[in-house]
């Protein structure tokens, strides 16, 4: 977070009225174009009304842009074309978030967006609040298998692969921007402040005035400024986060990251030849080279059968229990758990209520579920049909992800 930013911030009591309205509590983080808010609105369900936690995120151009002595109202500074620049980034950021609304709904691993709003001459988009850790938190310092790395990277390569069939490009793919919400179990994509939208010849249908490079993630492509828009930049990204999980370290900046050398990491991975392959491809210098898109990469993975994919199940309907990835309670820097993978056609909710994601209710359902579960087993058990043993749910995995502060969303 931009401390230099903290005079613009909103004060925490500050209300915004959309078609809901939000009571600002704290700031998640900042940016070059925007500030990210913790909010609690109101959401009525039946005949009650539930407090809810959304992520809300304001345009502000941080170089421009001032608060008004109201503490509300964004004001700019400068010439008549800085005026311009700001007003263009201001309805690049309305178009990219109605966009963006509209994407979020169509998959379960990507952030949902519930609305964009005008007020205080800027723009407001209100998102779900994610309670989790990051991927870049779970897997720092600590290498995962390459079960658990796919576990994970499989629904956000299908997301991603959806964004390139809606030709959106997110631009700034890395762990810092994967939430494993739900306890673990869903994977999101988070932080579209970069993405852009194109047309068929690759250009932008938005105002090209955001020029970020995530070290370590971003092709080299994208450090000159990226004229011509594919889906290519995206695919070296997720190669990069494939990267990142397997070794537990940033990968070497692509302008800096000589093909021997990358060859040679790419080699020494404690992983199968196949995902090997695949990354040399994600991963290649020329874009022409790389796979044409995240939907060839999904096919690449499961055509080369790095590991069982769930049989008939689709990429798009898994969800994932990442049960195995390192966290702040183990001992071993490399250990990790067997994979229990879930798969549900169940879509997520856009609010989070207050307090519904406690280390404690966590524990105590999780335990409640095993009691039923193995009741029903023993009581069911006689016979000459034996069932299944009851499946144990890693409730100390999920207790120790739930220690950590929730993720802030899209900075």
């Amino acid at each position: 977070m931009n401390d230099n930013n903290a005079p613009n911030f909103l004060a925490p009591g500050t209300v915004l009225t959309g078609n809901y309205t939000y009571t600002i509590e704290r700031v998640l983080g900042a940016g070059g174009f925007g500030i990210t808010y913790l909010a609690v609105t109101q959401v009525p369900w039946g005949n009650v009304t539930i407090d809810c936690r959304v992520a809300l995120k304001e345009h502000f151009f941080s170089d421009f842009s001032e608060r008004a002595a109201d503490g509300l109202t964004v004001t700019t500074v400068g010439t008549a074309k800085i005026r311009a620049t700001v007003e263009g980034s201001l309805s690049d950021f309305v178009a990219e978030a109605q966009r963006l609304q509209k994407l979020g709904d169509g998959h379960p691993n990507i952030v949902k967006v519930n609305e964009v709003f005008r007020a205080n001459d800027t723009a407001y988009y209100a998102m779900e609040y994610l309670e989790g850790i990051s991927l870049a938190k779970a897997t720092a310092g600590n290498p995962v298998s390459e079960e658990s790395m796919l576990a994970v990277m499989e629904p956000i390569i299908d997301a991603v692969a959806f964004l390139h069939r809606e030709r959106m490009l997110h631009l700034d793919i890395k762990p810092e921007n994967i939430v494993l919400a739900d306890g673990g179990r869903r994977p999101v994509l988070i932080d579209f402040g970069q993405s852009k939208h194109f047309l068929g010849d690759g250009t932008a249908t938005a105002t090209v005035n955001v020029k970020g490079v995530s070290h370590g993630f971003a092709p080299a492509e994208q450090y000159d400024g990226i004229r011509t828009f594919a889906p290519t930049a995206d695919v070296y990204a997720l190669g990069a986060t494939m990267m990142a999980c397997l070794t537990g370290t940033v990968p070497p900046k692509a302008i800096e990251w000589q093909t021997a050398q990358k060859a040679r990491a790419i080699d020494t991975l404690p992983v199968s030849p196949a995902l090997k392959d695949v990354l040399a491809r994600a991963l290649a210098d020329d874009p022409a080279a790389r796979f044409p898109d995240a939907s060839a990469l999904a096919n690449a993975l499961a055509s080369n059968a790095t590991r069982p994919l769930g049989g008939e199940i689709s990429l798009q309907a898994k969800r994932s229990a990442i049960t195995n990835l390192p966290t702040s309670g183990m001992v071993s820097s490399n250990a990790t758990r067997p994979v229990e993978r879930r798969y549900s056609t169940a879509g997520s909710t856009r609010f989070s209520t207050v307090g519904q994601s406690t280390r404690l209710s966590i524990i105590l359902i999780a335990l409640a579920a095993l009691a039923i579960g193995a009741g029903a087993y023993f009581a069911f058990r006689g016979g000459n049909n034996p069932q299944p043993p009851v499946p144990v749910i890693d409730t100390l995995a999920i207790a120790q992800t739930l220690e950590t502060d929730p993720v802030a969303v899209d900075n």
